[in-house]
């Protein structure tokens, strides 16, 4: 190729099979192509210049994270309206069709490495709707698609980018908490990108915290909890006929506003059956393992749960904990599951003296978030360290017994319960220790260590649930899950090594600003929203490629 901006057809991964007309690219410079190139790698053209791409036998042998970087290369190489013509292996047909021949069967679904070393080999495997989805988003619309041999064949045209045309957030929510306070955070981050929001809940506060946000905020008319107290499962049937209604309607209303988002129970169960009747895009996030609530009411929110379990787009799951306690449970496709993690806005500092050996815990008060544990180490901390202090933040029936469990150790002077506060950052500003003793079964993620990392706190907490998938050694000290003794060890080290607290704490804060501000999850969130948006518009073009 003496001048390769004058480029108009390619055929990538020619091999042997030479097609006049086009420039033939390959890897192997044995195999006569005009162009040798990677095609992991951009391409030495300008943009706009092809009008047509061949890439017969290619894909399979790219990873999913290739493939969608090829794609975005020949979006940007196509000109407007160029065609792609696509083939790659068709698996089901390979496994069927040499099911009495395995080791043919192991060679079409591997690949074959002898000429070609590892550019031989199969990295990736499709149906025609997870390949068409992948195609979609990088701008490619598919024309048409059939299955031919042990193949399928895909014709697209260069389209344009994807956007998320809207979303629509469905949530009876009891209380505010580390969940509402992401969701709000999420929804915030997709209003100022520019994408249209509406949500739906049961608590005032959150919507009145919506609206302040810009964000148009409904009110769901009554609760249906069948998965509390057997109080509320007897409120709630009798409550099912209507809120069935009240929600076919809700879903009606919005059958053009976007992808539907819902994190609790009772809309997932209700909401999503009408929503797939309608084709609309749903996407749940399931923040904790489910396996609890399960076993509640004889199993019934099981049942309800499994019911509808096949029916949403994807699930977003906020760790592998999660993840893994709920995949045998479920029923869910491992397909359909996206590992995200939370995020949040950095609190920010409050101008405040230091104070030394104080610590704080906030979380809701109730059985299993640890705050009793905590009591009982902190006995051993104020023995060495007498004028040590610790703040206990949040809300809870369970306030009354930690209350009375600090009277009985004789804690009154060195413990104090600051409720519900307005300004977390402001009260935490100048005290030195986080700890976060949760041994919950049901903890999905952990926003209070999100909270700590981001004001350059050192952390203490136990091995239980999701966070350590959140903490490393660089950032805290994570103890055995319940032990007392070695939780009160790990304060009394941080109290004793001011270097070593300082460390933790700014290793933390470097640590949030990688993986975990909002600006860094909320993009990932909206990519999933987007892709059910694209597999719902691909259903409905091609009703039979699922």
């Amino acid at each position: 190729m003496k001048n390769h901006n004058q480029t108009k057809k390619l055929n990538l991964g020619c091999g042997k099979d030479y097609k006049q007309g086009f420039v033939n690219v390959d890897i192997r410079a044995d195999v006569g192509a005009d162009l040798v190139h990677d095609v992991t790698k951009p391409f030495p053209l300008r943009e706009n210049s092809v009008s047509e791409v061949i890439a017969q036998d290619v894909f399979e042998h790219l990873t999913k994270e290739q493939q969608s970087s090829l794609f975005r290369e020949l979006f940007r190489l196509l000109s407007k309206s160029g065609t792609l013509h696509v083939r790659i292996p068709n698996n089901e047909d390979i496994w069927e069709r040499f099911s009495n021949d395995p080791d043919t069967r192991n060679l079409f679904l591997f690949g074959d490495t002898s000429e070609s070393g590892i550019w031989g080999s199969h990295k990736s495997g499709h149906t025609p709707s997870s390949f068409a989805e992948l195609a979609a988003i990088s701008g490619f619309r598919l024309l048409k698609y059939s299955a031919v041999d042990t193949n399928y064949e895909f014709e697209y045209i260069k389209d344009s980018l994807p956007r998320l045309k809207g979303v629509v957030f469905i949530n009876q929510t009891l209380g505010m908490g580390g969940a509402e306070n992401f969701n709000t955070q999420l929804l915030s981050w997709l209003k100022r990108n520019k994408v249209p929001v509406k949500a739906w809940s049961t608590h005032v506060t959150f919507n009145k915290y919506l609206t302040s946000q810009g964000i148009s905020a409904g009110k769901i008319p009554f609760v249906v909890d069948v998965i509390g107290d057997w109080k509320g499962l007897i409120k709630g049937i009798l409550l099912f006929p209507a809120a069935s209604v009240y929600y076919a309607y809700l879903t009606f209303k919005n059958r053009k506003s976007g992808t539907i988002v819902m994190s609790g129970f009772i809309e997932k169960i209700l909401v999503t059956p009408w929503a797939k009747l309608l084709n609309i895009p749903v996407v749940w996030i399931d923040f904790g393992p489910w396996q609890t609530i399960f076993s509640k009411f004889f199993g019934l929110p099981r049942v309800l749960y499994r019911a509808v379990s096949k029916l949403p787009d994807f699930v977003i799951e906020p760790s592998e904990n999660t993840r893994i306690k709920n995949l045998n449970i479920t029923g869910i496709s491992t397909a359909k599951t996206k590992i995200i993690p939370c995020g949040i806005n950095p609190l920010k500092s409050v101008p405040s003296t230091p104070k030394k050996l104080t610590a704080y815990c906030v979380s809701r008060m109730e059985l299993g978030k640890g705050q009793d544990l905590l009591i009982k180490a902190w006995r051993k901390v104020v023995t060495r360290f007498p004028s040590a202090h610790l703040y206990l933040i949040g809300e809870g029936d369970f306030r009354r017994e930690l209350e009375q469990l600090v009277r009985k150790m004789d804690l009154t002077g060195s413990v104090t319960f600051l409720g519900r506060v307005d300004n977390l950052a402001k009260e935490i500003s100048s005290i030195s220790l986080g700890i976060f003793p949760s041994v919950w079964p049901l903890e999905g993620f952990g926003l209070v260590l999100l909270e700590a990392m981001s004001m350059r706190k050192p952390v203490v907490s136990f091995d239980a649930g999701p966070y350590p998938e959140i903490l490393n050694s660089d950032c805290s000290i994570v103890v055995d899950k319940g032990n007392i003794d070695e939780l009160s060890k790990a304060i009394l080290r941080i109290f004793s090594e001011p270097k070593l607290a300082r460390r933790l704490g700014g290793n933390g804060k470097k640590r949030f600003n990688k993986y975990f501000t909002i600006n860094k999850i909320a993009p990932q969130y909206g990519t999933i929203l987007l892709e059910a948006q694209i597999l719902c518009q691909i259903r409905k073009t091609f009703p039979n490629i699922y």
